[in-house]
């Protein structure tokens, strides 16, 4: 049941379900966070096989500490702070070089209005998972780093290119509507 319907899960409903042993509620709540728990080490220049030591650091001590989190609700702001004392910790790790690991180290810092767009980029990314499969398809292609143009979406999507606009807009609305109702 929980891995059919994970998206539709709150963090607390995961949470409560991880903490009595369901292994699909586990997965569930991984699987919605890792691309968070991937962007910080990448963002201090982490390579991809220390992100992924990370991430393997990360999911340990939610696994050792997930009962002891007070606020389920800001599981997103307790998973990148720990994902980034983690990328601070295998910098200190690492054979020192003086000053350019002073260097290193101190842009590694993240600063709080980085660790929160995080958060709203993870909110984002669990409404759009939670829009009707052609809304997460239009605006996949129109807001992807490179954007389709819209005579490609309407091949890809098999609509019209004038009704690309206002499908976007009832998109986008459903969009705002979701994420407002994920925002703490």
């Amino acid at each position: 049941m929980w891995k059919r319907d994970w998206k539709e899960r709150s963090d607390n409903e995961l949470v409560a379900a991880c903490l009595v042993g369901e292994a699909a509620a586990w997965e569930a709540l991984i699987l919605r966070y890792q691309r968070l728990i991937f962007h910080i080490p990448l963002r201090m220049g982490f390579g991809q096989a220390d992100a992924e030591d990370i991430f393997q650091n990360v999911s340990l001590k939610l696994c050792l500490h997930l009962s002891e989190l007070r606020d389920t609700e800001r599981l997103a702001g307790w998973i990148a702070q720990v994902a980034r004392q983690e990328g601070l910790r295998l910098l200190r790790r690492k054979p020192t070089t003086g000053l350019e690991d002073a260097e290193a180290l101190a842009d590694a810092r993240l600063p709080e209005e980085d660790l929160l767009q995080a958060e709203q980029a993870q909110l984002v990314r669990q409404a759009l998972e939670l829009l009707p499969e052609r809304c997460q398809k239009l605006l996949g292609l129109l807001y992807a780093e490179e954007a389709a143009p819209y005579a490609e979406v309407s091949q890809q999507l098999g609509i019209p290119v004038g009704s690309i606009g206002p499908q976007r807009a009832r998109c986008l609305e459903r969009l705002k509507k979701k994420w407002e109702e994920l925002e703490p």
